[in-house]
This record gives C-alpha cells, structure tokens and sequence, in this order.
C-alpha cells in the first residue's frame, strides 16, 4: 500500500503527537520507605535536639534517659515494662496508663509481642532487629529508662503511617 498525500499528513502529524507524547513522559522517582523512614526520624532528632546512638547496623536509635541500677536484663527474664508511643508528628500517642496496652509482663525474648507468637510460623518475635535487642544490649539493667526511635515500616504503620 502506497501513502498519498493526506494520508501520509496524516501519519506524520499523527507519528508527530505520539513522538512527543513519548518525549514528554518523565520518570519520576520516588522515595522508599527507608528513606522516607530515615528522613523522617533524623529531621525529628535535629528538631528535638536529641543525643541519640544509632543501634547497631539497624534503623533503631536509642538515648539512655535514666542508666539501669537492677538486675542485667536477660531474654530469659520477666520484667514488668511500663512503656509510652508517640508519633513523630505528635498525632498519636499512647502514653502509661492503666490500660494494658502500655505494659508488659512476659519474658524480655518475646517483647514486645508477647509469648502468644511464640513458636507461630514467621513469628516477629524472632525477629533480630527489634526493640528487645536495643534493651537488653543498651539498657542492660532493669529500672532504667531508654528512648528507642523506631521506624514507621518495623511498627506496622507503613509509608503512610505516623
């Protein structure tokens, strides 16, 4: 098949819009969820003016507020932990109350989920960059207090969490 004159207009003009179309199209490349995690808490840190360690090679920061002056703290052991969540935003918070939903009393290897997981296929309580690791290598002592910055991705809010 032979293009004649409007025909081939036509396909040029129309080659032409699809060509630009194309040209227009840009990529965009948006942050992930550990950057986003990490933008997010180290702006909070500078705003705060927080003195905090980074533990280990996780995403978990922590601050010794009050040294530990009991007994070492082991996976083993049973503590009775009192503990307060806030959002980095301010928009939540659960602070202690008499609600259970800030204490815990288990052993510290199950913290903070508690000892119904354990044994459960993919179980987080087997999880090795969670917070139980932070206390009991940080901490170290029982009547302590440590303030643990967590990443919204390892507290189940996810990118469009707190």
């Amino acid at each position: 098949m032979v293009l004649k004159g409007k025909s081939l207009r036509n396909l040029a003009i129309l080659s032409t819009v699809i060509l630009i179309g194309l040209g227009s199209c840009e990529k965009r490349t948006y942050q992930t969820i550990e950057e986003l995690d990490g933008a997010n808490i180290n702006e909070y840190i500078i705003k705060n003016k927080l003195s905090v360690n980074r533990y280990k090679n996780t995403n978990l920061y922590y601050q010794i507020i009050k040294p530990g002056t009991g007994n070492p703290i082991t996976f083993e052991g049973t503590y009775p932990l009192i503990y307060t969540i806030r959002s980095l935003d301010g928009s939540y918070q659960a602070i202690d109350t008499l609600a259970s939903s800030n204490r815990y009393l288990d052993f510290m290897g199950y913290f903070p989920f508690g000892n119904t997981y354990a044994g459960t296929p993919n179980s987080p309580v087997e999880r090795q960059d969670d917070l139980k690791f932070v206390i009991k290598d940080m901490l170290q002592h029982t009547n302590g207090q440590i303030r643990i910055l967590v990443p919204s991705r390892l507290t189940g809010w996810g990118r469009n969490g707190n």
